[in-house]
């Protein structure tokens, strides 16, 4: 079996984006369940949902062409993959890409 390493964390869910914010809200032992307001939820039986806020504001350098293309799933899995190599402080341009690896998980992808 090889060695795994885990350099570096980025996460983008409804307590927030990062992990500090993340953390700083899970802490708070509130809900962040709320109506949904990214569409009309009023022929659905649930009108409640755990919504990522904010996501729009991160831009981080990423052209606003490319930030058009995406869909929400895919702009989600970019910022978080950005923020998980931030955290690792790696620079991919000084990195073995061939020796790189991401690993992502969602729940409902896009």
């Amino acid at each position: 079996m090889k060695d795994i390493v885990i350099t570096g964390m980025g996460i983008v869910a409804p307590p927030g984006i990062g992990t500090a914010d993340f953390w700083h809200h899970v802490q708070e032992g509130r809900s962040f369940v709320s109506p949904i307001t990214r569409f009309d939820s009023s022929l659905y039986p649930s009108r409640i949902a755990g919504q990522v806020t904010g996501l729009e504001s991160y831009k981080n350098g990423f052209s606003a062409r490319l930030l058009k293309k995406l869909d929400l799933f895919s702009h989600m899995a970019l910022v978080t993959s950005d923020l998980a190599l931030k955290d690792a402080k790696i620079d991919l341009h000084n990195f073995d890409l061939h020796r790189t690896g991401i690993f992502m998980g969602n729940t409902l992808g896009g």
